[in-house]
């Protein structure tokens, strides 16, 4: 995460408008959780995402809805991440909170 430092993985299930994903184990959730300071919240977080090596910049949500991908990670649902040209589920524009947290996980990774 890009104000904390912690990291911790997530498995992609769907995408569709951003990525639905899911933590890998329980250890996962409570450092996802713990970003939170111990409580789910809609808020968006600033977090590099890296898959095979490349690192884009995101925007996460901390609390799990929808489908439960993962039954063993501890968490009862999902959390979205959105990247450059995400959308909401339920709406074709970009969000745009998210927006400017993605920008804010761009601009930090540039210094």
């Amino acid at each position: 995460l890009v104000a904390t430092g912690k990291t911790f993985n997530v498995t992609r299930y769907n995408m569709t408008a951003n990525a639905d994903v899911a933590p890998d184990s329980t250890g996962d959730t409570a450092t996802l959780k713990n970003i939170y300071g111990g409580k789910w919240s809609w808020s968006r977080r600033p977090i590099w995402v890296t898959v095979n090596g490349t690192t884009y910049a995101a925007s996460m949500n901390g609390m799990p809805h929808g489908d439960d991908y993962n039954p063993n990670d501890g968490m009862n649902g999902q959390i979205c991440i959105h990247f450059n040209g995400s959308v909401g589920h339920s709406s074709p524009s970009q969000d745009a909170d998210h927006h400017a947290t993605i920008r804010f996980a761009y601009d930090v990774s540039k210094k």
